[in-house]
């Protein structure tokens, strides 16, 4: 069994939630008369990073508004329920998951979105049966996923040799590479194989039948 530990990214890797991320965010700059014409490649951009990086460099909200950014989107979040709404697992991915699990696997989730509301969406979307642990900061959305996978390593909990870390952004390959972990990059999300290759991804899965090869192999 080449990989015995299975890391994967949330959203744009096992879950697509990057249209009520956006749907969510829109109504929160609006509410704070901020510019809210953001378009869909901006929308997609921001599904991977921890939103505080996408307030700030993507829609370019003051550094002193922040904090009241992100109180009112997860008010808004909890008001309109839209994050839920039009939330949904990639097609597949269950069965997928249920197939690791048989073959002996252990499934993580390391994600930047706090723990609670990752627990919630992955029970949301029937995930949450095949997940043996979920990695993610506990009350903030900033988080350091090289610093989550070692600290991982470093519990004993899992063995870098036996593991691979998937994703679908730059960010999840800059951390696999920084934790010193295999990476398989899948393309079927909101990154590129051109961002992927660029942050140093050598391995890549279009769809879940590939990435399931690739992760059985």
């Amino acid at each position: 069994m080449k990989y015995k530990n299975i890391m994967f990214d949330l959203d744009g890797t096992l879950q697509d939630s990057a249209d009520g991320l956006f749907a969510v965010l829109f109504l929160t700059l609006q509410r704070m008369g901020l510019p809210a014409d953001f378009d869909y490649d901006t929308m997609r951009k921001m599904s991977g990073p921890p939103i505080v990086h996408s307030l700030e460099h993507l829609f370019h909200v003051p550094a002193d508004r922040i904090d009241e950014a992100m109180a009112l989107f997860l008010e808004v979040a909890a008001e309109t329920r839209l994050e839920d709404k039009l939330n949904h697992a990639f097609r597949g991915v269950d069965a997928m998951l249920a197939r690791l699990r048989e073959s002996g696997r252990r499934l993580h989730v390391v994600t930047a979105k706090p723990a609670e509301r990752a627990r919630h969406q992955l029970a949301w979307v029937g995930l949450a049966p095949y997940i043996d642990e979920l990695i993610g900061p506990e009350d903030d959305y900033h988080a350091d996923k090289a610093a989550q996978l070692n600290a991982l390593f470093d519990s004993g909990r899992a063995r870098r040799e036996e593991s691979v870390m998937v994703g679908d952004r730059l960010y999840d390959a800059e951390a696999a590479r920084a934790a010193g972990v295999a990476f398989i990059g899948v393309l079927y999300g909101c990154g590129s194989e051109e961002e992927l290759r660029a942050a140093g991804a050598a391995c890549f899965a279009e769809t879940v039948p590939d990435l399931e090869k690739l992760l059985l192999g």
